[in-house]
């Protein structure tokens, strides 16, 4: 599905695996720029969210993947991998939880396998998964401080070493961006992320 994002002036829409966001508004290097002088948010919105429920997630997805899940704690992020049994790496999941659901961000595509391999090994256990990438969209924000500058309505936050990324209501999503811009962020597409 197409972003709001992509009626802003100047927008150029992505190639894949990016379709769907804009690869730039007009000029990436001073998007670029303007990241690397302050802070920006990017599009995100064609990468899949998925919501995990139920009482047994944590211990079920520690299980499951290379990451230490079993304790986090509630607004931690972490990033994990599913790997096959030959030790490639199957998945790559960007999460947090906020104690009651995990959160989960994946690459374009990647959602409808990742949901039949968990569905397959939910056996007697607590968890309900569900992809709600037509509910929720996700924006990076980058640069100095990104941290500081969350998007208001956000359902999630998930840091990184590199960004933050914030989960919110897909139908925000012009309105979530438009407070970060009146907060000071660079509008900045895939090519400057």
């Amino acid at each position: 599905m197409d972003s709001p994002l992509l009626a802003e002036p100047g927008a150029v829409p992505a190639e894949a695996p990016d379709v769907g966001v804009a690869a730039h508004y007009g000029d990436p290097y001073a998007e670029q720029r303007g990241i690397i002088a302050s802070w920006g948010v990017v599009d995100a919105s064609h990468r899949h969210v998925i919501r995990i429920t139920g009482r047994d997630r944590l211990s079920w997805l520690h299980s499951l993947t290379t990451q230490h899940l079993e304790q986090l704690a509630p607004g931690a992020s972490a990033e994990a991998l599913i790997l096959d049994p030959q030790g490639r790496v199957e998945h790559q999941l960007s999460l947090t939880d906020d104690g009651e659901v995990t959160w989960v961000h994946v690459e374009p595509g990647a959602a409808p396998a990742l949901l039949e391999f968990l569905t397959s090994m939910r056996f007697m256990l607590r968890v309900e998964t569900g992809d709600v990438s037509g509910e929720y969209a996700v924006l990076a924000i980058l640069g100095k401080d990104s941290e500081a500058h969350l998007a208001p309505g956000a359902a999630a936050t998930v840091r990184n070493s590199f960004e933050t990324n914030v989960i919110v209501p897909r139908a925000a999503l012009a309105d979530e961006v438009a407070a970060l811009r009146g907060a000071g962020a660079t509008l900045a597409g895939t090519w400057a992320h």
